[in-house]
Formats: C-alpha cells, sequence, structure tokens
C-alpha cells in the first residue's frame, strides 16, 4: 500500500544519493579519504605499514590508502553496499525506514528458527551444565571445521543437494564465513591472480566483489542467452562456453573455472541433467578448467514439475548418475544463508575431492573460521528432529528435506547413495 510505495522510494532516493557522493568523492580525490584527527602536526605522522598521515595546505590532515584498498569498495554494487546499513522499516518502531527488497533473507523463518536456536542454546553440555559451550570449545579447531559439524553438513548434502544419489565425505568439506569466504578461497587455490572464471549471465552481482577483491580474479561474463526469456534460452551449451573461453584467452586472460549458480541467481531455474552433464564434459575437455556448482538455494526449490521447469538435479547427482565420482576439477558449494534464513550465523560450506589442493584450503580457512559454539549450534540444527505440525502451523510451505533430519520417517530409507565417494 502506501507505506510500502514510500519506504520504497525512500530506499531509492538514499541509494541514489550515497551513489553520486561516492562518485563526487572518488572523483576528487579517488585514492584518499579526509578525516577529522585531534592531533596536529606540520610532520608526516606513521600510522599503518604503507600508508600515513600527512597535513594538507589548509592543515586538515589526508588519510592516503593503498590502491587496492580504496578500489574494494567499488566492486560491490551500490544497492548491495547500501542494504545492510539502511534502518528497516516498522510501521510503529521506525516508519521512516525501508523495505528491503536487494537482500534474500527469509524473515518468515524468523519465529520457526529463533525459538530453535535458543533452544539448542540452552541444552545441557556432556558436564550437565547448562549451555551447549563444552570446554573444550575454548582452544583451536580444525581450520576446516569440526567433525560434528562436518558430518552434520555431510549429512544434510546428502539428503537435501543430491537427494539420497551422493554420498559426500566429510573429511572434504572446508566449513568457513560464508559462501564468499569459501568460494574466495577455493579460487585462490585453484587460479592466479588475473586468470579468470567464466559466469553465465546474468549472474549475482557479487561476484565481482567476491572474487576480485583481494584473489585478483577475472570474472569473464559469458553470453549464452539463445532466444527469449524462456529458461531454455539461458543454458550454457559447448558452444557457447568454447566461445567466452576463447574470447577471454583472446583478451589475454586464461579461465581456471567455470562458475554455475544451481539453481540459478538470479533468474530461479534448475539446470537439467543433460545441460550439467554437457558442462561438466567441456569442462574436463579443458587442461586445468574447473567446475564450480554455486548450490546455495537448492533447498528453495518449489513447484519443480510446474509449467515445464526441470525438477532439481546437482552436479553431485549427475556425477553418480554416470557412475562416477565428482573427481578432482568438480567443486560443490553451500550455505545456511538462503534455505535456513541465517545469513547472520555465516556457515559456509565447500565440498572438494581435490586433495592437491586441500591442505592449501584448510590453511586459507584459518582467516576465516567459523567459531566453534556457532559450529555446535549448527551441527545440532542439522541434526535434531523437528516437528512437522510446527512447520505448518502458519500454512507455509516448508520442505521436511531442509528443516532438520527426521519431519519426513521414509527419509532414512530414501538416502540410498548410488555412488558413495571414497
Amino acid at each position: 500500500g502506501s507505506e510500502m510505495s514510500a519506504a520504497v522510494q525512500r530506499f531509492t532516493s538514499q541509494s541514489l544519493r550515497r551513489a553520486a557522493a561516492t562518485a563526487r568523492a572518488q572523483a576528487a580525490s579517488p585514492l584518499a579519504t579526509r578525516t577529522a584527527l585531534r592531533a596536529a602536526s606540520s610532520r608526516s605522522v606513521s600510522v599503518t605499514r604503507g600508508s600515513s598521515v600527512s597535513m594538507s595546505s589548509n592543515s586538515e590532515p589526508v588519510v592516503y590508502v593503498s590502491k587496492r584498498g580504496a578500489a574494494a569498495p567499488l566492486l560491490l554494487p551500490t544497492y548491495l553496499s547500501d542494504a545492510r546499513g539502511v534502518g528497516r522499516f516498522d510501521p510503529v518502531s521506525n516508519p521512516s525506514g525501508v523495505l528491503q527488497l536487494s537482500v534474500a533473507e527469509n524473515q518468515t523463518l524468523a519465529d520457526l528458527l529463533t525459538p530453535k536456536l535458543r533452544e539448542i542454546a540452552a541444552t545441557p553440555s556432556s558436564d550437565g551444565e547448562l549451555g551447549l559451550f563444552e570446554k573444550g570449545m575454548i582452544y583451536y579447531q580444525q581450520t576446516h571445521g569440526t567433525a560434528d559439524c562436518r558430518e552434520a553438513v555431510a549429512s544434510h548434502m546428502l539428503r537435501v543437494l543430491s537427494r539420497g544419489e551422493y554420498a559426500f565425505d566429510a573429511d572434504k568439506l572446508i566449513i568457513g564465513a560464508g559462501c564468499n569466504a569459501v568460494l574466495e578461497n577455493l579460487l585462490f587455490a585453484i587460479a592466479d591472480a588475473g586468470e579468470g572464471v567464466l559466469v553465465p549471465r546474468p549472474y549475482y552481482a557479487a561476484f565481482e566483489f567476491d572474487l576480485a577483491a583481494r584473489a585478483d580474479i577475472k570474472v569473464l561474463p559469458l553470453d549464452v542467452r539463445s532466444g527469449g526469456f524462456e529458461a531454455a534460452s539461458y543454458y550454457p551449451t559447448k558452444e557457447s562456453l568454447e566461445a567466452g573461453y576463447q574470447a577471454a584467452v583472446e583478451r589475454g586472460i586464461t579461465p581456471r573455472a567455470l562458475l554455475l549458480s544451481s539453481p540459478n541467481n538470479p533468474l530461479g531455474f534448475c539446470y537439467p541433467e543433460e545441460v550439467l552433464l554437457n558442462c561438466l564434459e567441456w569442462c574436463e575437455s579443458k587442461e586445468g578448467m574447473h567446475l564450480i556448482s554455486d548450490e546455495i538455494y537448492a533447498g528453495s526449490v518449489y513447484r519443480e514439475t510446474a509449467e515445464g521447469q526441470p525438477p532439481w538435479v546437482s552436479i553431485a547427482a549427475v556425477a553418480a548418475r554416470q557412475e562416477r565420482p565428482l573427481g578432482e576439477r568438480v567443486h560443490v558449494i553451500w550455505a545456511l544463508s538462503k534455505d535456513f534464513a541465517l545469513s547472520g550465523l555465516r556457515v559456509g560450506a565447500l565440498y572438494t575431492e581435490n586433495e592437491a589442493i586441500r591442505t592449501p584450503l584448510q590453511k586459507l580457512n584459518d582467516l576465516c573460521q567459523v567459531g566453534s559454539t556457532t559450529q555446535a549450534m549448527v551441527a545440532r540444527l542439522l541434526s535434531d528432529r523437528m516437528d512437522r505440525g510446527t512447520l505448518l502451523s502458519s500454512g507455509r510451505r516448508s520442505d521436511s528435506r531442509v528443516l532438520g533430519d527426521a519431519t519426513d520417517e521414509s527419509a532414512p530409507r530414501r538416502a540410498r547413495s548410488r555412488f558413495a565417494c571414497k
């Protein structure tokens, strides 16, 4: 109604004003930002390694930052950089706030998951004391994730991603601080600075920031559209993949990976099995080319048979149907941010069977580990039985594969792996 319209207008005007201010600041001083420092001195004062504070002609200090530091925020679209800083609209407590339409958060799950997480946090520890916290949690943990958390995530991926067709080995999982962190580390390990990753258009806008800001990976937009606006027009083919690859090579950029958002983000469709198989075969025909399947929305697939849409299938299930492992050049990414609406917990998972990069990945993950208490809560959340009546009480659609282990008593019988990775 009128409240929503006004909130949207406010958000749009705020974003435009901030974008204009950013542009003006960049034009005036692309490598410097002014700060009000109390200290007044005519001499240069060292503040950090590689940067300094000096006095300008009007005696106002100017703090210089590195070129890469100044450039990093510019890689993130303005609407995303603003998204987490604006006040959210509430008709009572914050009527001047905005309705946030640019961040994928399923807020309808809050009244279900918040009590559940509180219940888990209050679970007695092994020594009988109140609270989930165990004595050993105060010490360093395995950098790639605790055993309990990795086991729970592996079981969840078997049930939800591969739907019982491919068993994920917990020892081949890396648990890090969100999808973007584990994805960045993966590209850091398989590609050198200046090399590229092919991404079919349209794609998740923040890939530009996630892959370029620190790892210096070039995002190579891949034109795949072959017709109108139906889903099939956006399926990559071996021909479109080859064209994108050769175009990058001609620019002097070596592509190292094909990154698929599956289900597709932002278009929302699922790739058919034959499309994924074609992508897999094409990648394996190229020396040193990897396939990365970002399956963060795997548990959020609705109306699979409606309007001729193909059913959900993971790249892992595709491999199982070919009676083969994923292998050293196929990697799967998942997180709790979308299916569970738990973006604030910052928990992502990378599955790879490439032993050569596993040690580098574990060491890189030292910079983005998930806290021991958060991992303990995730392990319990993915393992606990969730009551079906609770899930359906408000009339929402809830998928028993996503929320907890066993709302569907037949799930353990259905979850028979056709291919168990050794």
